[in-house]
């Protein structure tokens, strides 16, 4: 968040021109080392490891409710 407020502070400072070179620099620095394929590889693999943590959560919270229903609870 910080950042992103500094960097709209750092574009009001300039004119035009300076504010559109250095959006630019920004982009092509952000894009720069990631090709689409990695992205979706990245995503692909972030995905899967939130649907394995979800399956876990499900069977831990199994695993307690029924051991709460033969305690009697």
């Amino acid at each position: 968040m910080v950042h992103e407020r500094e960097i709209v502070i750092i574009s009001l400072d300039m004119d035009d021109k300076e504010s559109d070179a250095k959006r630019k620099r920004m982009k092509e620095r952000s894009l720069t080392g990631f090709e689409s394929s990695d992205i979706d590889k990245r995503a692909d693999a972030f995905i899967s490891n939130f649907r394995i943590q979800l399956k876990i959560q499900s069977e831990e919270s199994i695993k307690c409710y029924n051991k709460m229903k033969a305690r009697g609870a």
